[in-house]
This record gives structure tokens, sequence and C-alpha cells, in this order.
């Protein structure tokens, strides 16, 4: 009776909690979107991010500042810029609850700043560029930053993807920037040299997703012989014996062609097609 009675309870209260969340979200919506100041900020509740803000900025870090009311509720952020080829230092200082991070910088090329102090509850960076933009180290330093979409560093490697993954054996690979694959009980195998880039986001723990022409690109493949070693000890070993065996094998000639007793021996004749 005391377990119904429970779960009778348990169900009540989660119905409660439904409808007063319906009775909410309008008046909680209202209140967000007053938060920020159009036309040049939006903002929104999000079922996800509760509050959401998307800002079309001429002057990226005065305009946050002055066209988001509340911005350490903001949980969501997407910046829209043409002319922004900057960010600057402390841009996003105000965001401390910041969860993710959208920015449409066409002409992005430099960020500023030192991210884990400015953003340190962002998750995610999404990245739109019209050119090359390589994650500095403050941005892969963020404590609680797990992926970053859009990101494009060369000709072959565009739109990548970098996920966080500090245990992941390609991370520590990476990293390293040489390793060694063989197959089991093979001597050939092969000998992968890793790009510069692609080590910096091993050396944050970040690993990117690669398609072929990418990887081909980022990871030079080296045919290797770990075996070579050992057999070239074999071969010296045998370049020092060939001089010895062959004076033992000329001694035993020349002392059975000198020698008449054991020239007239049979035995002599099948012993002699061994000899070189």
């Amino acid at each position: 009776m005391g377990i119904y009675t429970s779960r009778c309870m348990l169900r009540l209260l989660l119905a409660l909690l439904s409808v007063a969340t319906f009775l909410l979200a309008p008046s909680l919506s209202i209140s967000v979107t007053e938060m920020c100041v159009t036309p040049v900020c939006s903002c929104s509740f999000d079922l996800v991010y509760n509050v959401t803000v998307t800002c079309h900025t001429n002057d990226l870090i005065n305009d946050l500042r002055s066209f988001i009311r509340k911005p350490e509720l903001t949980a969501a952020l997407s910046v829209i810029d043409d002319n922004t080829t900057i960010i600057p230092r402390k841009t996003f200082v105000q965001f401390s609850n910041l969860k993710y991070l959208e920015l449409k910088l066409k002409n992005l090329k430099i960020w500023e700043g030192n991210l884990s102090h400015e953003l340190p509850s962002l998750e995610a960076i999404s990245i739109v560029t019209d050119d090359t933009f390589v994650p500095p180290e403050h941005v892969l330093q963020a404590p609680n930053l797990q992926n970053i979409t859009g990101v494009t560093w060369s000709t072959t490697c565009i739109n990548s993807t970098l996920l966080k993954n500090e245990t992941h054996a390609n991370v520590t690979h990476f990293r390293n920037g040489l390793y060694d694959i063989y197959p089991e009980s093979r001597c050939r195998g092969s000998r992968y040299v890793v790009g510069a880039v692609s080590r910096k986001f091993a050396k944050h723990g970040f690993l990117a997703v690669y398609d072929e022409k990418c990887f081909a690109s980022e990871v030079t493949v080296i045919p290797m012989h770990r075996c070579w070693d050992s057999a070239n000890r074999v071969l010296y070993a045998e370049y020092l014996l060939a001089p010895l065996i062959l004076i033992l094998n000329m001694t035993v000639f020349v002392t059975t062609v000198t020698t008449k007793s054991l020239r007239k021996l049979p035995s002599i004749l099948l012993v002699a097609k061994f000899w070189p």
C-alpha cells in the first residue's frame, strides 16, 4: 500500500511540475526578449539553453556590452559580423555562464584573450569563416570545452570538427607527433609523422574528425621494417665468419691434396663435392 501511495504522489508531483512549466514559460519568454536591445541583438527562450542571444554587430565588443542587458544569464550566443577581423581581449568576459558560442565572422583572423577566464562554462564553439582560422592556444585550453565545429586550416581540411577525448589512443599518438604501427608478428609496418596543426590540437586533448584528403595532408605515412637491424646484425656476423670458413676449407683442401694417404681414400671423392 505504501509503495502504491508513493507512486501516486510522484506522478502527481510530475504533473504539477509540467503544468507549472507550461504556465510560467510565456512570462519567462517575455522577460527574456526584454533582455536585448533590438535590432542589433535579439533574445529568445530555448528549451536546451534557456536564454539564447543572436547579435548582428558592427563593433563587436561594444555592441555586445551595449545591447545585452543581462549577459550573465545568456547560455547560447550567436554573433554575426562581416567586418570584424580580430576578437579583442575580454570581449566575452561578461558571459560567465555561456555554454554555446557561434561565431559567424567572415574575416576572422585573430582571437585574443584568455577564454579560460572569460568563458569558464563554455562547452561548444561553432566557427563560420570565409578563410582559414586555427583556434589559438587559449581557446583550446578552455576547461569545459568539448567540441569545436567549422574549423578550416588548409585547402584540404575544411569545416572540420574537433572533439575532446584525452584518453583516445590517437590523441596520444598525435601529441607525440611520431608513431609506428606494425601488424602482429610482422616485420613490415608504417611510421606516421603528424603535422604541426594536428599536434597542436592533440596537445590539448582534441582530435579532428578527418576525411581521407585531410588525413593524407596532415599525416605522412612511411613504410618501415622493424627487423632491419636484426637482419643487418646477422649479415655482419656472416661477413666475419665467411673469411674464416674459406680459410678452413682451403686448409682441408691443401691437406688432402698434399697427403698421399688421404688422396687414395675413395671417401675423399664424396667429401670433395662440398668444397667451394
